[in-house]
């Protein structure tokens, strides 16, 4: 029988190898941003409350002097993501770009109009408690002469959107609320559109002094709109992703029939689109692609008939496939950061390859509305020389009394 104090030897020991273990874990894969004293807190957070960490699964140079990064997102309860930029032999990433919460599903990044260099990449997702960071990209080079050879100008922080909310009171009034995440912005601007009407400068306001912010729009006649902020310094403006659609009516103004403060619309990462299915990320999931078998058009939802095209791609494009039609017989696939667009399914238009045994089905888009057909207004006059009935009165026109000569005496 094992003894007392052997017992208790080999539990301290047990304890406090497991603790060096995961320490040692722990310290080789963080920033060490926590210090070493707060230890075993730190592990807790680490496993328990930072966001699992997202990985860059493939790159590539795309024409028009860009690159394209395809990623997979491990964390379904992430605050937001960041894609970091480096021209290699330079100490430091420059965060470029920053998008709303993309939940676990995968994606890619562009960066286009890059002087000829070497450039490396990493993604980060953020919670209120840490950013974690991908792996950094495999080196893509730019060497077109026709991109220059100028300085990438690092552009302010792009904002994002956070919610849309109708204001009390019935002056036809919306909020936008905004992440603004530059810190050397000159100023922030207000965009607002109507359909497929051009933009509208709101207003032109000056820096935002805090993380977060708020423009109210006002006084609003009744129609559908979306919105768009930017910050802009010396550099260049950039912009945040489009918001979704609001409605302005009559009704809606006024005020018995609103419920002031309410939250119309939190802009997902997708906002056209919304998933019946949640996927489960794993350890080793990877990206699904999509790769282009012949010259095809990728349009706005699932059938040629009713939605319009985005896009046409050439044979070998490659685009993220994020779900898939109700009906299964098309792929939704990322045209474009925060942009999905629709191919039929079948070898002929293009393969898949990675990860795609958990495919999500999307809600289809709704259709536009069809055009209402004109009709071409009847006369109710005799046509005599048409051989019709137009005055619709049982007898062709030439043999109406209308068109009879007075000496006609057929009828």
């Amino acid at each position: 029988m094992m003894k007392t104090g052997l017992l208790l030897k080999w539990s301290l020991v047990l304890f406090f190898g497991f603790g060096a273990v995961t320490m040692a874990y722990y310290y080789s894969n963080t920033d060490q941003s926590i210090s070493i004293f707060d230890y075993p807190k730190s592990i807790y957070y680490y496993f328990f409350k930072w966001p699992k960490a997202p990985k860059i699964v493939d790159q590539q140079v795309e024409g028009s002097c860009g690159t394209r990064i395809f990623w997979a997102d491990y964390e379904l309860n992430e605050d937001g993501v960041y894609f970091y930029r480096r021209v290699v032999g330079e100490a430091n990433f420059n965060a470029i770009e920053s998008r709303p919460p993309h939940a676990g599903v995968p994606g890619s990044f562009d960066d286009s109009n890059l002087p000829v260099g070497t450039y490396e990449y990493k993604v980060s997702v953020f919670n209120e408690y840490h950013e974690r960071f991908s792996n950094i990209s495999e080196q893509l080079t730019i060497s077109n002469d026709v991109c220059g050879d100028e300085p990438i100008l690092i552009k302010p922080l792009n904002p994002v959107i956070t919610a849309l909310e109708r204001v009390k009171g019935s002056t036809c009034a919306v909020r936008v609320y905004f992440n603004d995440n530059s810190l050397d912005e000159d100023g922030i601007r207000v965009y607002r559109s109507e359909w497929n009407d051009p933009d509208v400068l709101l207003a032109d306001l000056p820096p935002n002094n805090g993380p977060t912010g708020s423009y109210d729009d006002t006084n609003i006649p009744p129609g559908h709109y979306t919105y768009q902020i930017s910050v802009y310094s010396a550099n260049g403006e950039s912009f945040s992703q489009l918001s979704d659609e609001i409605e302005i009516t009559e009704e809606t103004c006024n005020p018995s029939n609103v419920n002031p403060g309410a939250i119309l619309a939190i802009t997902p990462p997708n906002p056209a689109l919304v998933s019946t299915f949640t996927p489960t990320p794993t350890a080793n999931a990877q990206v699904c692609i999509w790769k282009a078998s012949i010259n095809v058009f990728v349009r706005k939802g699932p059938g040629a008939s009713l939605y319009s095209d985005i896009t046409g791609v050439v044979p070998e494009t490659m685009l993220p496939v994020v779900g898939q039609s109700e009906d299964e017989q098309f792929w939704a696939v990322e045209v474009q950061p925060d942009v999905i667009g629709y191919i039929p399914k079948g070898e002929k238009f293009g393969l898949i390859s990675g990860d795609c045994d958990l495919i999500p089905t999307l809600q289809d888009p709704v259709p536009p509305p069809s055009p209402v057909p004109t009709k071409e207004p009847v006369s109710s006059l005799p046509q005599c020389s048409d051989e019709l009935d137009n005055d619709k009165d049982g007898l062709i026109d030439m043999r109406d009394r209308e068109c009879s000569s007075p000496n006609d005496d057929s009828e």
